[in-house]
């Protein structure tokens, strides 16, 4: 179970980097 939970704050965590990069992208 904490297995489980790590690797989806993981794959949370990459998904909130690429919203952020897309976003400055689009700022640009």
């Amino acid at each position: 179970m904490g297995l489980v939970q790590r690797k989806r704050e993981r794959r949370s965590r990459y998904m909130c980097e690429l919203y952020d990069h897309s976003f400055k992208l689009e700022k640009k």
